[in-house]
This record gives structure tokens, sequence and C-alpha cells, in this order.
């Protein structure tokens, strides 16, 4: 008995249809795919699942990219990241904004590709409208985004108008959510302010608000996130002696904590101390303690040794200047 050849290829077809319905994956679990996926299985869901991928799943993708840092910065951009580039308009929502623009930041797309620098551009123009939406997480990541990607500027010259008038309206979004923000929210947008030397009256009020209530007992923070903060508020000088003496006191009374701080920490805690000219005698006397234990110093990086020498130099002429005022004598009646 001879089996017809249409037949044959009618159920060839057939299984052809079952198997790649089989394969075939909801918008459900293709988003749950993206997000957990390495380099090597997000190209191949692009491949096959690509042409069905819808904003939701593009937005998930950039993102896991960033997370990534694809494409490496000495490695081609993919085809298929191009194409997803191309295909993703301005963020909808201060959640998209706050996911494109920290994976365009992280993985620097923007300097190497023209689609991701006008995603760049039309995210940066849709966030006066987004931030007020925006939760704390995603306000921590858009300033963070936002002071990566900003090209250093000739001579540290202010913001243009636009720019200065958005990162305005990010502190004071940021200083409204400030009571909900955990440490590393905290540190992020204080480094974020930091970096462009943005002074935001409002913002660090809030922060030193926050930490002089006991909101945020800083002993129990990372201690890259109290590094982080105090280089923030060093480089744009704004010197509270009242929140300079609660960290003081939080780092020094909570049975060692500096001895869980990595020597770039430990250095760059007393750098912005002598940045604002804040001398602590505690605090330096703790820090030098905590870096000359046996074997502590191989800790400190080449920097770290610099800032640490220059810090404890600046210390060093302060107290002599304070001891000459104590000395003089007064003048002549």
């Amino acid at each position: 008995m001879s089996i017809c050849p249409d037949y044959v290829r009618a159920w060839e077809s057939r299984q052809r249809f079952v198997v790649s319905m089989a394969r075939e994956l909801t918008a459900r679990q293709l988003t749950a795919q993206v997000r957990h996926a390495g380099a090597k299985e997000l190209a191949k869901l692009s491949f096959e699942h690509g042409n069905r991928m819808d904003r939701m799943h593009l937005v998930a993708l950039l993102h896991r990219c960033g997370a990534l840092r694809l494409p490496r910065p000495d490695a081609e951009v993919p085809p298929w990241i191009q194409a997803a580039l191309r295909r993703l308009s301005p963020p909808t929502s201060a959640r998209e904004a706050a996911s494109m623009l920290w994976a365009l930041a992280r993985s620097q797309l923007p300097a190497r590709v023209p689609s991701a620098a006008r995603l760049a551009a039309h995210s940066r123009e849709a966030l006066p409208q987004l931030l007020p939406e925006a939760n704390a997480q995603e306000l921590s990541n858009v300033a963070w985004a936002l002071a990566t990607l900003t090209q250093p500027q000739p001579s540290e010259a202010p913001l243009p108008p636009k720019a200065a008038t958005l990162w305005a309206r990010l502190g004071q979004c940021c200083a409204a959510r400030a009571e909900e923000m955990t440490s590393q929210h905290l540190a992020n947008v204080s480094w974020a302010h930091g970096t462009l030397r943005l002074a935001s009256q409002v913002w660090f009020a809030a922060v030193s608000q926050r930490i002089l209530a006991g909101g945020a007992p800083v002993h129990r923070w990372e201690p890259r996130h109290v590094a982080n903060l105090l280089w923030g508020l060093a480089r744009v000088g704004l010197k509270s002696e009242e929140l300079l003496a609660k960290l003081e006191e939080e780092l020094c009374e909570s049975g060692g904590v500096l001895s869980t701080f990595a020597g770039r920490d430990v250095a760059a805690i007393l750098w912005a101390y002598a940045s604002l000219e804040a001398a602590r005698p505690r605090l330096v006397a703790a820090a030098c303690a905590e870096a000359a234990k046996p074997g502590r110093l191989r800790g400190f990086s080449a920097q770290d040794l610099q800032n640490l020498a220059w810090a404890l130099a600046i210390f060093r002429r302060a107290g002599r200047t304070r001891r000459q005022r104590c000395n003089s004598k007064p003048p002549a009646t």
C-alpha cells in the first residue's frame, strides 16, 4: 500500500506547525526570558522573536543590555541591538524613561550609535512631564544616568539653560521623595549632583534633614554609599557642620564601622572632609588607626593613598593654623 505524496507533505507541514507553536512563547514568557537572558540568549531571542517584540519587550531588551553592559567597548554594536534602538520611540512613562536612560548610560551607546543618541535626547525632552510620577528608584536611576551621559564641559562651564532647568526640576522631585529613598538612592542622586557640581539647596537640604532626623542611620549604609554622599557634598562645596558632626558620630560610635570600609572609601571620606575644610579630629584619628592596621594599606590603590596623604596634609595645615591663632598675642592697645 503506497502513501500519497501530497498526504506526506501535508503531514510534514502540520508537524512543523505543531513544533513551531510549541516553541512559540507568550508575550509574558518572552518578557521573562529577555529579563534573565545572557548575551547569547538575547541575540537568539531577538533573531527568533524580534519581529513580534512590542514596546514592552524592546524596553526590557535594552534594559537587559545595560545590565550586561552590552555591547563591550571594544566590540561592534550587534545588528539586533541597532534594530531595537531604531524601533524604540521616546518614553511615555517615568518607568520607561528611567529604564532607557539607565541602560544607555551603562552601555555608553549614545556615543557610538546615532539612533541611541537620538533616543537619549528624546528621553531627556520627555522628562519634565514624566518626573512627577517617578518613584524613588526611578529618580535615582534618572539622576545617575543623566550625570553619566553628560559630556564634561570645558572648564566646568555651567550647564545649558535647558539642562539646568531639567536638573532643577529633578532636584525638586528627588527632594520630595527623599523620605522614601534607600541609602543607595540618596548616594546616587548626591553623586550625580556632585559630578556636575550642581549645588541643589533643595536636594541636599532634604538629604541632611533625613539623616539628622535619624531616618537613615549611616552606620547601616554600604560604605560606598557613605563615600558617594560625602563626595557629592564636597564637590558642590556645601558644608553643614551639623550634618558632618552627625556623620562623624555615626562612623566613630558604631563598633568600628570603618573596619568594614574598603581603602578607597576610607580615603574618600577623609578627602571629602578635607575638601570642605572640616577638621574632625575624632574621625581622622579613627581613620588613621584603621589604615595603620597591619596589611591594611595593601588594600589602598595609588590614588587612594594620594587622596589620604592630601587629606592628612590639609588637616595638619588647618591644625597648625588654629594653634598659631591661639598662640598669637592680642594687639597692643
